[in-house]
C-alpha cells in the first residue's frame, strides 16, 4: 500500500494503472459520448455519488471534500468505461470470462507476494499485508495487496470470482476449477469478514438456484440468510465471549464501549468499536442534520472528539465503518436522500431487466454482488470500492446488451432491452418495453 503527500492512500497501483492508460482511453472519447447518450436515465446510477460530494464541496469547501469528489467522478468513469466496453465486444461475456480469470491470477500472484514481502520487504511504505490481533489465533498477517485495507482487497477478488463462475457454468475443464481454487486461496488469505457476509448474501440471493438443487421449502435459505446477517452484525457490533477472549480483543483496541454485559457466568458482552463509530455518526448527524459536516470529515470530527476526551484516545481513528451511518454524519438528510434514490434505482433495475437465456448466470451473479455490497455497506464503507464501481459498469452494459428477443417476462412488468447494430457495434438502441 502506497502512501503519497496530499492525497494519503487513496491513490494506489490500479489508480496509477488507470492514469497511466488515460491518454489511450482519450482516443475512444467519441465513442464514450456517444454511448453516454445511449445511458438515459441509467447515467444517474453512476453520478448520484458524486453529486452528493459536489453538494459538500460547495457548502463545506475543504480540500476533504474534493478529494472525495475527484474519487467518486474516477469511480465514475471507471464504471463508465466497463459499460461501453460490455456493448461494443462482440462476445463480452466470454471476454468477461477471460478478463475475470486475469484478475483472479493477478490476486493470486499478489497474494504470493504479500506473503514473501512478511520476510522481504519490497520497498520503503510499502505494506501489503496487515497485522491483526485475533482471539485464541493471535497475530494473523491479512493480505491487503495494494487495496487500502483487506476486505478492499477481498471484496474486488469476490467480485471477479462470481463473475468468472457466473460466465464459465457450462465449462467443466480442470482449467476453470483451477482458477477458482487459486481465487478462493487469495480470499482465504485476506482475512476478511466480507466471507461471512457473502455467504449469508449467496443463500438470500441465490434461494431459487439452492432449491432446485435441494428441493428444501423456497424461504429456508432467505430466512437462514437473513437470521444469519441479523446475528452476524450483532455480533460486531455487541460481541459476546469468554473472558481470556474478551481480554483478548480488549488488548487489542476493538472493544471501546463502557458498559459491559455478562449473561452468563465466563461470558461477557461490550459494544465494539464499529457500535463506538456509529454513536458518534449519529452525534455529528444531530449537531448538523441537514449537510452534515462535510464529506472526508468523519476522521477530523473524531480527532477532535478524542481531543476532548469524547473518543476514547485507545480506540482507532477509523471512518464511519458504514455507508449510511457515514452519509448521515458527512452529508446529512441531503446525502441520505440521495443515496435513497440511488439504492432504489439500483434495485427496480436488477429487477426489471431481460436477457437471453444463457445471459440468466450473469444475472444472477450481479444480483447477488450488489445484495452483497448492501449488506456489507452496513458494517463497512463500500462506496469507495472498485469493485461496487465494475459491477456497476457491468450491469449496465448487460442490460444494454440485452436482446429484443428476451425471455417472457410478466404481463405488464416493465423490462429495459437493447439491441447492437452489427455494421456499428457502438451504435445501440436502448428503450423501455411495456
Amino acid at each position: 500500500m502506497f502512501t503519497f503527500p496530499i492525497v494519503g492512500q487513496k491513490i494506489q497501483l490500479p489508480e496509477i494503472f488507470f492514469l497511466l492508460l488515460a491518454p489511450f482511453i482519450l482516443r475512444y472519447y467519441r465513442a464514450l459520448v456517444h454511448h453516454i447518450q445511449f445511458l438515459g436515465p441509467a447515467i444517474f446510477l453512476l453520478l448520484l455519488p458524486s453529486l452528493v460530494h459536489l453538494s459538500s464541496c460547495f457548502l463545506y469547501p475543504t480540500q476533504a471534500a474534493f478529494l472525495e469528489l475527484g474519487g467518486s467522478v474516477y469511480l465514475a468513469l471507471l464504471a463508465l468505461i466497463f459499460s461501453w466496453w460490455f456493448t461494443v465486444e462482440h462476445r463480452p461475456i466470454h471476454n468477461l470470462a477471460t478478463i475475470s480469470s486475469v484478475a483472479i491470477f493477478l490476486s493470486f500472484a499478489i497474494s504470493i507476494l504479500s506473503i514473501i514481502s512478511i520476510w522481504v520487504p519490497i520497498g520503503h511504505g510499502i505494506d501489503l499485508v496487515f497485522p491483526k490481533q485475533f482471539p485464541v489465533l493471535g497475530i494473523i498477517h491479512r493480505v491487503e495487496g495494494f487495496s487500502i485495507t483487506p476486505n478492499m482487497q477481498a471484496s474486488i477478488l469476490l467480485v471477479f470470482l462470481c463473475l468468472f463462475l457466473s460466465t464459465t457454468t457450462n465449462n467443466r475443464s480442470h482449467q476453470k476449477w483451477l482458477f477458482f481454487s487459486l481465487g478462493a486461496f487469495s480470499l482465504i488469505l485476506t482475512g476478511s469478514k466480507v466471507l461471512i457476509t457473502a455467504f449469508f448474501s449467496f443463500l438470500i440471493a441465490c434461494s431459487t438456484w439452492l432449491v432446485s438443487r435441494l428441493g428444501w421449502p423456497p424461504n429456508l435459505f432467505r430466512i437462514l440468510g437473513i437470521a444469519g446477517i441479523i446475528l452476524y452484525m450483532s455480533f460486531l457490533h455487541l460481541p459476546c465471549m469468554t473472558d481470556g477472549q474478551y481480554q483478548q480483543l480488549e488488548s487489542a483496541a476493538y472493544l471501546q464501549g463502557n458498559q459491559t454485559y455478562r449473561p452468563f457466568s465466563g461470558v461477557t458482552c461490550r459494544a465494539s468499536t464499529y457500535t463506538l463509530l456509529k454513536e458518534k455518526a449519529v452525534g455529528f448527524f444531530l449537531t448538523h442534520p441537514v449537510s452534515g459536516i462535510g464529506s472526508g470529515q468523519f476522521t477530523k470530527g473524531i480527532r477532535q472528539q478524542q481531543h476532548i476526551g469524547a473518543y476514547p484516545a485507545s480506540a482507532p481513528v477509523y471512518a464511519p465503518h458504514s455507508i449510511y451511518f457515514g452519509i448521515l454524519a458527512e452529508n446529512g438528510l441531503i446525502g441520505a436522500f440521495l443515496l435513497l434514490i440511488w439504492i432504489i434505482l439500483w434495485m427496480r433495475t436488477m429487477t426489471r431487466v431481460s436477457f437471453h437465456r444463457d445471459q440468466h448466470p450473469i444475472l444472477d451473479a450481479l444480483r447477488l454482488i450488489l445484495l452483497f455490497f448492501l449488506l456489507e455497506g452496513m458494517a463497512m464503507d463500500v462506496m469507495n470500492h472498485r469493485g461496487l464501481w465494475v459491477v456497476a459498469g457491468i450491469t449496465i452494459g448487460v442490460i444494454m446488451y440485452g436482446s429484443e428477443t428476451a425471455d417472457p417476462v410478466e404481463p405488464g412488468k416493465k423490462t429495459f432491452t437493447g439491441t447492437i447494430d452489427p455494421g456499428h457495434p457502438s451504435k445501440l438502441s436502448f428503450h423501455k418495453d411495456r
